[in-house]
């Protein structure tokens, strides 16, 4: 005898509760995958969404980035601990300091570690005066 087909008080079928009970399962495993189908395409479309907004903020970020006019050299004064922009005006006070040793121009980086602990110590002497 199928034990589906027993008929219980009050005329109900256990056949009819587990079919009912089945469909009612298929229908939960059904929707599930609805709901992980859409929480995909939730998460797919906010990922874009947050990768479109960080791109776009770095390409706002470079293009606002304003390119250097010149080229800057910083030297190191080792006897006195800090640094120097060799600009313009660190030129032009070069220009003064070999003036009054009455030498030729010659670039800063050929002389010896000497030479260029005297021209800093000269420098720190006579500083700008702006």
């Amino acid at each position: 005898m199928d034990p589906f087909s027993l008929s219980v008080l009050y005329g109900t079928s256990l056949r009819l509760r587990q079919t009912y009970s089945l469909r009612y399962r298929d229908f939960k495993i059904g929707n599930r995958g609805l709901e992980t189908t859409d929480m995909h395409l939730a998460n797919r479309f906010v990922t874009a969404l947050f990768l479109t907004a960080v791109l776009a903020a770095s390409v706002s970020i470079v293009a606002a980035a304003t390119p250097q006019a010149s080229v800057q050299v910083r030297v190191y004064d080792s006897h006195h601990h800090d640094y120097h922009n060799w600009d313009e005006r660190e030129d032009h006070a070069y220009r003064r300091y070999l003036a009054k040793r009455h030498e030729e121009y010659h670039e800063y980086s050929t002389w010896h570690h000497k030479e260029q602990q005297n021209y800093w110590n000269w420098r720190h002497s006579h500083p700008d005066h702006d």
